[in-house]
């Protein structure tokens, strides 16, 4: 595989926009888990690759990471 992945687990505020701005400027296709609630609708507009969830839901979580060839996951907000 040529590019390097990243999974972001995102919450709430900024720092989740900001986490996935910096890894996509370092050459990382981003991969987001957005939580229900919480994380903006604007994350879409900074990562590769979005799929919302409920908090909880760590099993459906791990299987869209494994299902994107995530080996490297960040969690910000």
């Amino acid at each position: 595989m040529d590019k390097k992945t990243l999974g972001l687990i995102a919450g709430n505020g900024r720092f989740p926009l900001l986490s996935a701005q910096k890894a996509r400027s370092q050459g990382y296709y981003v991969v987001a888990a957005a939580i229900r609630g919480d994380a903006s609708f604007a994350l879409k507009f900074f990562v590769d690759k979005l799929a919302w969830f409920k908090v909880g839901e760590l099993k459906k979580l791990f299987a869209f990471f494994t299902q994107e060839g995530v080996y490297e996951v960040i969690m910000a907000g």
